[in-house]
């Protein structure tokens, strides 16, 4: 069987490599390179602790606070809300308790499965030097700010999920020169992130590449289905 994989990013370089290492017979198609688009600038980030998901309770109150602010984390066209809002119910219902449980324990779960695969992934690829496990630090300028917090990271906690938290000198250690308006401070360990996305996509593919995998330049438009397979076209 030969299997095509539309886009040459790190999830399709990924993929092709398990693909090529399960000895298919398998090829990236992408419009310009491998890893030459979005994940040649990515922010680098094997964020496998944020495992809350975006959909939560009270999260509508903050609605007309984010519209009202032009870099506010959420902007709607008034022209496309009549189109979206179908979706933007389901998204506030997916808030509710149980289901915000429901999608934390399957978020978790799915982090813990990445991470244990791409540490896979990166030891058969030779690209653990590319690994950095610096962490990361959350900060608060405020006490109220800090305290609004703290329920995620007691649900991440319950989920194994290792931080400490910080102020004063503690935090000065971690980021020395911070602004003093930070009061306090999240240290996640198990953060990390790689110190370049393209090159680690690269190289990923040159291991999938020395695996079988292959390559073709080309934009795809249309994919068919027939009774043997599909066609691209």
């Amino acid at each position: 069987m030969d299997i095509a994989i539309i886009g040459g990013g790190i999830i399709g370089i990924c993929v092709a490599a398990y693909l090529a290492e399960a000895g298919r017979n398998v090829t990236i198609f992408d419009r310009t390179g491998i890893c030459e688009e979005t994940s040649s600038g990515n922010a680098a980030a094997l964020a496998f602790s944020d495992v809350l998901p975006l959909a939560h309770k009270g999260m509508i109150r903050h609605l007309p606070k984010w519209l009202a602010d032009p870099l506010g984390p959420l902007s709607i066209p008034p022209a496309y809300l009549p189109k979206l809002l179908p979706w933007l119910i389901r998204f506030w219902r997916a808030g509710r308790s149980d289901r915000y449980q429901a999608s934390l324990a399957a978020q978790a779960g799915m982090m813990r499965l990445a991470e244990a695969e791409w540490a896979g992934l990166m030891a058969r690829s030779g690209t653990e030097n590319m690994l950095r496990e610096d962490g990361s630090l959350e900060l608060y300028e405020s006490e109220a700010e800090f305290k609004a917090s703290l329920p995620g990271w007691a649900a991440r906690q319950r989920f194994g999920i290792g931080f400490s938290h910080v102020e004063g000198d503690a935090l000065a250690a971690l980021q020395p020169g911070l602004s003093p308006r930070f009061v306090k401070g999240t240290f996640v360990p198990g953060w990390k992130t790689v110190t370049d996305p393209k090159l680690l996509g690269k190289a990923i593919w040159a291991y999938a590449e020395r695996n079988g995998a292959r390559f073709e330049k080309a934009r795809i438009d249309h994919v068919g289905a027939g009774q043997d397979g599909v066609t691209l076209t």
